[in-house]
């Protein structure tokens, strides 16, 4: 998402967002909100209103980590080394330690 002159809308005319290629060095902020993209505040780097930090695969990690949470949960903590992606791997671990909680709350 490079910047550049908004041609219709509200901001008609008007410059809006940087002139840095994204995939330039000195670009820490593609969509311009004033959040640094690797900020931990940053859910939405280009700047669509949808959150980036959850897609499709991650939930269905979630989906197998509450499954194995419920039904399994010491063989479901055994593979998460196989998780390699870290989204993927805290959506299910996640997931998981919740459903293990509630399925034995003794071990609290």
């Amino acid at each position: 998402m490079d910047g550049g002159t908004a041609l219709t809308g509200p901001l008609a005319g008007k410059n809006i967002g940087d002139r840095l290629n994204n995939d330039s060095t000195s670009e820490k902020d593609i969509d311009d909100d004033g959040l640094v993209d690797d900020s931990l505040a940053e859910s939405d780097i280009d700047g669509d209103g949808k959150d980036d930090d959850l897609d499709d695969d991650e939930e269905d990690d979630q989906d197998m980590g509450a499954e194995w949470g419920r039904t399994q949960p010491e063989a479901g903590w055994a593979l998460l080394s196989q998780i390699t992606g870290l989204a993927d791997r805290e959506a299910f671990a996640a997931a998981l330690m919740v459903e293990w909680a509630r399925s034995q709350p003794q071990r609290r």
